[in-house]
């Protein structure tokens, strides 16, 4: 994978494929589908739900370098275009995995004589779920408890922030970064050297996280935690700080002329990524810094092992990032959204024959043990593997021109 040296006269071509990326895709979604089916003690359940952001965080970070750098080597006409070619990639994943969950809840549903007045209940909810806004009905969630501040028709609303498909709400908010990125592109693209980059990640991470460092302080509810994790406005900063990583990233590969640190930038990568792995996973989870708190330093990963592709140095064949970029977590990284999309309907056929039966709707009669996840993971990956080759790949390129 190698790239031009680069010229301290000029500006050189600083793009190259960076297949470590669909690895970290991976490990990612796969820790968030851990997180939401596997079944720990209780009291390693509570700490690892208590995490649960660190996987979104990256995914987010991750979202923000990637778009970023299609932007930068694309260089599409418009935003509207930008737009259409980033919501193309998405848009039969996340209506065919709304309509599956839909329709087995009503089965679900109907199977325990359920009245049809609770039935039709569902197929309202699913209005917001259409329109892509779920997600910003979560804004009554802190005063749900509060009866004069919110009118009481409007607690529906609290119920349907999640979509049917749950996970989906996550797509709903990455389409509001989406639509400000353009905007946001404007101010990195005006920007030389790499002190101003990185000034911009250290202001936009102090961005993310004190809003999180604010509720708890006040030592608010759990509700105004889980605002703070899916309204779409909190999660511009760590998205951001993905784009500023990329323009980092651009901007030291324009001023280096040299590839002798390729291997240094590899072994800090991977060193960062794995302490922040052990951290998450061994120290007492902290309220300050459960929400987008080590975005900064996600972002400082993918610029290092960035780097480390762009001066390539061939004798790093071994690390964390020699595995990301084999073609076995490459493909597993290529259709990891749509297992991401399709966890929950594939959770609810595979718990009504784990269960025989159907079953009320009770988000701990999902929790399956290790030997019943593994089983689930390969069946969920074998299904998103089947579903991107024969239905997704093949009706985005024909109806959506998606690139």
């Amino acid at each position: 994978m190698e790239a031009s040296t680069p010229l301290l006269s000029s500006k050189p071509a600083w793009r190259v494929r960076m297949n470590h990326i669909e690895g970290f895709r991976f490990i990612v979604l796969s820790w968030i589908i851990v997180y939401h089916y596997l079944h720990l003690p209780h009291g390693d359940s509570w700490q690892f739900r208590l995490r649960s952001g660190r996987p979104l965080d990256l995914f987010t970070v991750i979202s923000g370098f990637i778009t970023h750098f299609v932007w930068s080597t694309r260089k599409v006409g418009s935003p509207i275009e930008f737009l259409r070619k980033r919501a193309s990639g998405l848009m039969f994943m996340y209506y065919f995995s709304s309509v599956l969950a839909l329709f087995l809840r009503v089965c679900n549903l109907g199977a325990m004589g359920t009245t049809a007045g609770a039935i039709m209940y569902e197929y309202l909810k699913f209005i917001p779920t259409l329109f892509g806004v779920n997600v910003w009905f979560s804004v009554i969630l802190p005063f749900y408890d509060d009866k004069e501040l919110i009118p009481q028709p409007l607690y529906l609303f609290a119920h349907t922030c999640y979509p049917e498909n749950g996970p989906l709400w996550y797509i709903q908010a990455l389409a509001f970064c989406w639509l400000l990125y353009p905007f946001f592109s404007k101010v990195l693209e005006a920007m030389d050297g790499v002190m101003k980059p990185l000034a911009l990640m250290l202001f936009l991470w102090i961005l993310a996280i004190l809003p999180a460092i604010a509720v708890a302080a006040a030592g608010s509810q759990e509700r105004w935690m889980t605002f703070l994790k899916v309204w779409p406005p909190f999660m511009l900063p760590s998205f951001f700080v993905g784009c500023a990583a990329c323009e980092l990233y651009k901007q030291a590969t324009y001023l280096s002329s040299t590839r002798e640190y390729a291997s240094v930038y590899n072994l800090a990568g991977e060193a960062l990524f794995i302490s922040i792995i052990v951290a998450v996973l061994v120290f007492p989870a902290s309220e300050l810094f459960r929400l987008h708190g080590f975005s900064l330093v996600f972002g400082a990963v993918l610029v290092l092992l960035g780097l480390s592709t762009y001066f390539h140095d061939s004798s790093v064949t071994v690390g964390l990032k020699p595995l990301l970029e084999t073609s076995v977590m490459g493909e597993l990284g290529s259709i990891s959204l749509c297992a991401f999309t399709l966890q929950g309907p594939v959770c609810r056929i595979f718990t009504w024959i784990l269960r025989n039966g159907l079953h009320e709707d009770r988000w701990h009669l999902n929790w399956m043990s290790w030997e019943e996840f593994l089983v689930y993971f390969a069946i969920l990956y074998s299904v998103a593997y089947l579903t991107s080759i024969y239905l997704d790949k093949p009706l985005t390129a024909k109806y959506f021109k998606h690139e």
